[in-house]
């Protein structure tokens, strides 16, 4: 059990931190919006840090949230291994912005995120649970967030 639990756990920080790769690319191929890439880069990287730190403190006392994480790690690795291909093809070819946005909001609706997402907003869960919401505060709806973003420059 604990075994499958770190391999999501690895699995979801991976994302994340690919996610946050992601997106400070796109703040330096979109300097005009790179205030706002760089600001979803600190996020994803802080979702990291919690998911990481989730695992090692609360694991050991069988307390870990478990809605934290998709429990598809096939869906895991796929939407992270899409993520390092698109990072590879991007640094080599940049994509027309609003290809890479729509690219940035299909992967925040990717299995793995919405996981993520859907923790942070239901107003169920352990207790633990809470404290991460609070840690996490507004660290999230980054698909809306990008969409709206879209909106402003005339990219919907």
């Amino acid at each position: 059990m604990t075994a499958d639990l770190a391999a999501l756990c690895e699995a979801s920080v991976a994302l994340e931190r690919s996610a946050g790769q992601l997106y400070a690319l796109y703040a330096d191929l979109y300097p005009e919006d790179a205030d706002f890439w760089r600001g979803l880069q600190i996020e994803e990287e802080n979702h990291a840090s919690i998911v990481k730190t989730m695992f090692e403190t609360y694991v050991p006392l069988g307390l870990f949230p478990r809605e934290l994480l998709d429990p598809d790690l096939d869906s895991l690795r796929a939407a992270n291994g899409k993520v390092l291909a698109a990072l590879a093809r991007f640094r080599e070819h940049p994509p027309a912005k609003r290809d890479a946005y729509v690219f940035a909001v299909e992967l925040e609706e990717s299995s793995g995120e919405m996981y993520y997402q859907e923790a942070m907003v239901k107003n169920v869960g352990s207790e633990i649970l809470q404290i991460v919401r609070q840690v996490n505060n507004n660290d999230k709806d980054h698909a809306i967030r990008i969409r709206a973003f879209m909106e402003e420059q005339g990219l919907g």
